[in-house]
């Protein structure tokens, strides 16, 4: 620490408010946390709302191959009930929308949808995505699925053989448990991505 920052410190503190001589930074209680009024509960949840908003326009980017330069347009199914009012202008910046509207029902060109709490939001993706391309990475997506089912399927028929647990070593025991660990994961994530 510089030998004159605890000097500025408490010089900072006596300019904040009016403060007595005997009133200094080095013998002053901590401060006591209130408690969020109201008002605030609720920004913290129109908060916390719109950046769920925005990492789902992210990671629909990300899934699609798009480039987070190229500005969208979001639609929001009833959104005039949708708690984020004081953040539309945030969850417009930091995830590259052109527009935010709110529509009655879901659009009928082709979109990628994703739910948030209970709102649905639509994006839409006429001339962004190649369709060619979204259905090879799709029977990619298939084909490794099928690959990760079948290989689960051999690591379980192993776990599942009484000998084979009791006569093998604890690190390949350790070892075909990662296996299957990892293989679920993989599973997961493929299915969550088709899905979407």
């Amino acid at each position: 620490m510089h030998p004159f920052m605890p000097f500025i410190t408490e010089e900072l503190w006596h300019e904040l408010q009016e403060r007595t001589e005997d009133d200094c930074v080095i013998k002053a209680a901590w401060p006591v946390v209130r408690s969020l009024a109201p008002r605030e509960d609720d920004l913290m949840l129109e908060a916390r709302l719109a950046f769920e908003i925005i990492s789902e326009v992210r990671n629909m980017r990300n899934a699609k191959g798009m480039s987070p330069k190229e500005a969208l347009t979001l639609l929001v199914k009833n959104g005039e009930t949708v708690p984020v009012k004081a953040f539309w202008p945030v969850v417009k910046k930091l995830a590259n929308l052109d527009d935010i509207r709110f529509v009655p029902e879901a659009p009928a060109g082709q979109s990628s949808p994703f739910l948030v709490r209970s709102t649905e939001f639509f994006v839409p993706l006429e001339g962004k995505v190649d369709p060619e391309k979204e259905r090879k990475e799709r029977e990619e997506m298939q084909k490794e699925l099928v690959y990760q089912q079948g290989f689960l399927e051999k690591v379980n028929q192993k776990l599942s053989n009484e000998k084979f647990v009791a006569k093998a070593p604890q690190k390949v025991l350790d070892d075909e448990y990662k296996k299957k660990a990892d293989a679920e994961a993989r599973i997961k994530a493929l299915e969550e991505a088709l899905s979407r």
